[in-house]
């Protein structure tokens, strides 16, 4: 029978040993939804938030730094 032990992931794939998504659920969350510096100023949330929601519109934007 299957092991006692085993983590299924929220897709039904069994999960990696040492984590609870399997490898395409974790690839999937970290392109999708990358981490977040730890350190980001409001002008910085604020210009993400823009460009979300203009890229969810369609409208393309020009990165400045």
């Amino acid at each position: 029978m299957s092991d006692e032990t085993e983590v299924i992931c929220r897709c039904g794939a069994p999960a990696q040993p040492d984590d609870t998504l399997c490898a395409k659920c974790r690839y999937y969350q970290n392109v999708f939804s990358p981490p977040r510096d730890v350190f980001e100023s409001k002008r910085e949330k604020a210009v993400e938030a823009i460009r979300v929601r203009k890229m969810m519109k369609g409208v393309r934007m020009v990165n400045v730094e």
